[in-house]
């Protein structure tokens, strides 16, 4: 099945060259010289078509697609930090290994992303990984030095 959507990208902002974009996730100390919590803006991008890729015959690549699609068989729904971290974080490490033919893969940062965020302040513990977050709501991409 189709959708049209429309995504939101971060807007090019000349002030980039100068100073890497960045958003800060904690409360501003009163006194900064500059209080800006960030400096992106986002735009709607013209809409496109997403395609349901579930149940599709074709084989997408890494290098012909940019992605792939993987099955994880043993994974279960975890509901604790230990079984994220002794069981569902090694599998996932052991896809991609073998997916993507790596020697080697260091996750540095995991998060539960819900729909639905529990979390009822503007303030949220970033250093709990178990508090839920929302998805993404922009476009965006992994981190690059």
């Amino acid at each position: 099945m189709n959708e049209t959507v429309q995504f939101s990208y971060l807007r090019w902002q000349d002030e980039y060259l100068i100073e890497k974009p960045y958003q800060v996730f904690i409360p501003l100390p009163k006194g900064v010289p500059e209080e800006r919590a960030t400096n992106l803006k986002f735009a709607l991008g013209e809409k496109e078509t997403v395609k349901d890729i579930r149940g599709t015959d074709i084989k997408f690549t890494l290098n012909e697609h940019g992605f792939t699609t993987s099955v994880l068989d043993n994974a279960s729904h975890t509901s604790s930090e230990t079984e994220i971290t002794t069981s569902y974080i090694p599998e996932i490490c052991e896809l991609v290994k073998k997916t993507a033919n790596a020697d080697s893969i260091v996750p540095f940062d995991w998060r539960i992303r819900k729909s639905v965020s529990p979390v009822k302040s503007e303030v949220i513990n970033l250093n709990d990984n178990m508090i839920p977050l929302l998805p993404a709501r922009h476009v965006h991409i992994g981190n690059r030095s």
